[in-house]
């Protein structure tokens, strides 16, 4: 969906680019045809002198023939424009290297992007059980980008049906382990299917298209409804409807292919909704709730867990700042803020 979306873009752009190369060209030539010194009413200018001179120069036999100084006056001239031509073609071959120049870089950033998506990513930090039962983080050291370490010898287990509670103040390290559970971090590492762990963050991100490419993000409605049929809008009905959003769909006569721009038409609540409509349409083994119904009420969260827990049987690993729900975990993992082994413990809610 994004690798459309940006194509489009880009295309805008170029005809846009091609459009403005046009419109300078032609200024150009309007403008060196009309307004410098050799231009086309100066040579239509000279071109009378030099006809008006052959015709009056006759039976002149004193002084300089008036012929012979239209003439001198003409090659002189010409003489000039060619002299500014060839400057011109000199100028660019230097514009040419210059852009030559950047062509240049842009084509080694692409064979390098090309080598570096051919090199094997490696193995993750995080190992799944084969047939997806369980997820195992070994004894790892969270270590932020600039290198502090935020927890050593981390290892934990989280089994299918049994949710896990992360909890933390500010600047423990709950964000870090979501994108080292997610293979973003460190760097170069190969990531979980989104069918195998999927994540809901706080701030989800809204694509430009229609409401079916919203729920289904990141793949794109259109392709899923011809090699799936009519199986794809009842999974979206059915999440929109678990998620309390199903007048959405109603609100909107085109249906799924209504297109908005869904960030000023829904609210903060509604956005975070969708973020759980997404992850019940897929309905991975795990969930990484990344503090995902902050501004959903009281009452409607804790439904909303419940029913990715208890309906979907999606096992949840949900990041907070306190305990919430403990009933629905079976476990807490509580990271604090100081990098010692002593830091981080492991229970059962």
């Amino acid at each position: 969906a994004e690798r459309l979306h940006l194509d489009h873009r880009f295309g805008l752009l170029c005809s846009q680019q091609l459009n403005v190369m046009k419109l300078n060209f032609y200024h150009s030539f309007l403008t060196e045809l009309f307004m410098s010194e050799g231009n086309l009413l100066a040579l239509l200018q000279r071109y009378i002198v030099l006809q008006f001179a052959q015709q009056n120069a006759h039976g002149m036999t004193e002084g300089i023939s008036p012929l012979a100084a239209a003439q001198n006056h003409s090659f002189e001239f010409l003489a000039a424009v060619v002299f500014r031509t060839t400057q011109n073609f000199t100028r660019f071959s230097d514009q040419w290297a210059h852009l030559d120049g950047r062509v240049t870089r842009v084509l080694e950033l692409v064979i390098s992007l090309g080598q570096q998506a051919g090199v094997g990513a490696e193995k993750p930090l995080v190992s799944i059980r084969g047939d997806r039962s369980a997820l195992f983080v070994p004894a790892i050291d969270l270590k932020s980008p600039q290198g502090d370490c935020l927890a050593a010898g981390l290892a934990f287990s989280v089994e299918r049906s049994a949710s896990m509670l992360i909890t933390g103040p500010t600047a423990s390290g709950k964000s870090l382990l979501c994108s080292t559970l997610l293979g973003l971090w460190p760097p170069g590492r190969e990531r979980p299917s989104i069918q195998t762990l999927m994540p809901a963050p706080q701030r989800i991100y809204l694509p430009r298209g229609s409401l079916g490419d919203l729920i289904c993000y990141p793949s794109l409605y259109e392709s899923l409804k011809q090699c799936e049929g009519d199986a794809v809008e009842e999974r979206m009905h059915l999440a929109l409807q678990k998620v309390g959003l199903q007048y959405i769909f109603s609100r909107h006569p085109s249906g799924w292919t209504a297109e908005c721009v869904w960030e000023d038409v829904l609210s903060g609540g509604e956005q975070q909704r969708i973020c759980f409509a997404r992850v019940l349409y897929r309905q991975p083994c795990f969930a990484l709730l990344d503090d995902c119904t902050s501004m959903v009420a009281v009452e409607a969260e804790e439904e909303l867990y419940r029913t990715l827990m208890n309906e979907f049987g999606i096992t949840a690993i949900t990041f907070s700042r306190s305990a919430i729900f403990p009933d629905l975990h079976k476990q807490e993992l509580r990271l604090v803020a100081g990098g010692k082994r002593s830091k981080w413990g492991v229970s059962d809610c």
